[in-house]
């Protein structure tokens, strides 16, 4: 996850804020966001089905879930997935591109905190088809004496280092997670089927519910990683329209408020009708086995940012 130029440009557009809030509406004009259109979706944005043909680029610094050159994959869970039955994947790489890119500094922050955590579990393994049953979801990390399940008695600082450095003594599943079925062919897997992603972190006022999402990608030989290449589905507009979230040198912000700010505008059409409803959401995951760690029960979120009015302006983009 990295700041990218988009952050940058959003933040300059943000209006007065407070550490309690954002009035919806409130401040200075958004700039001209430039030319617009009349179809849904525009030329030039990017679609799920672009995705499927491009890769999102990860720094060298990262760890790499493909195996090295000349590295045997005989006897691993390339060839054997049923090695993979009971093992739990938690993400430490979540990585969105536009239009939800400017999501990506609140997803940093957050992971590298522990207060947001996404947790894929294999089941297990059944020969006659090629696939294994799975789990997907938020997860409540604990670390140290802390639990940080966005715990709605705390007063939530976005720009704080509470947590930063720790290690998670345990995790569980913050929501019930939703059942999967994934087929893998040597390094590879596929989810079958659409699924919903549900996020949840501290620095949130609710669920970040990710709708009719698809996901494939690599896994490391030994076991030891997993990366989504490509995990894209849909972020709908009205799940956002309420959803506030801790931004660093802001504060809290309504997220709707916060990209029309940017003229960044739905651009999709979820369901069908013609209309934009959503945010395509692209993007990529990289996981690290972690199932030592994992206690496989539900705690049930809570979350430490106060839930703020809904922002239904339009957008200026459009």
């Amino acid at each position: 996850m990295r700041r990218n130029g988009r952050m940058a440009a959003a933040l300059a557009l943000a209006l007065v804020c407070s550490a309690a809030g954002c009035e919806p509406g409130g401040g200075p004009a958004t700039p001209d966001p430039g030319a617009t259109c009349d179809s849904t979706p525009c030329p030039g944005d990017r679609t799920i089905q672009d995705a499927a043909a491009e890769t999102l680029p990860l720094s060298d610094a990262r760890p790499r879930t493909d195996a090295p050159p000349g590295e045997e994959t005989r006897g691993t869970v390339c060839t054997d997935p049923s090695r993979l039955s009971g093992r739990t994947f938690r993400a430490d790489v979540l990585e969105a591109s536009h239009p939800t890119d400017l999501l990506n500094e609140f997803f940093q922050q957050s992971a590298d905190r522990f207060e947001l955590v996404m947790v894929i579990h294999f089941g297990d393994y059944d020969p006659e088809t090629g696939t294994l049953d799975g789990t997907i979801g938020a997860a409540t990390a604990v670390v140290g004496d802390c639990d940080y399940d966005c715990d709605a008695d705390a007063d939530v600082d976005a720009d704080s280092d509470t947590g930063r450095g720790e290690e998670i003594n345990s995790f569980s599943w913050a929501l019930e997670p939703t059942p999967i079925t994934i087929r893998t062919e040597g390094c590879t897997f596929e989810v079958m089927g659409e699924f919903d992603l549900d996020i949840c972190a501290a620095t949130a006022s609710k669920v970040l519910a990710l709708k009719r999402m698809t996901g494939k990608g690599s896994l490391h030989p030994d076991g030891s990683r997993l990366r989504f290449d490509d995990l894209a589905g849909y972020l709908p507009e009205s799940e956002v329209e309420s959803l506030c979230i801790g931004m660093p040198g802001l504060g809290t912000v309504n997220f709707h408020w916060f990209m029309n700010a940017a003229g960044i505008c739905a651009n999709a059409d979820s369901d069908g009708n013609g209309a934009a409803d959503a945010y395509n959401f692209v993007g990529i995951v990289e996981a690290t086995e972690d199932s030592g760690r994992f206690v496989d029960e539900v705690t049930g979120p809570v979350f430490g940012v106060a839930q703020c009015p809904p922002d239904t302006g339009k957008c200026s983009g459009r």
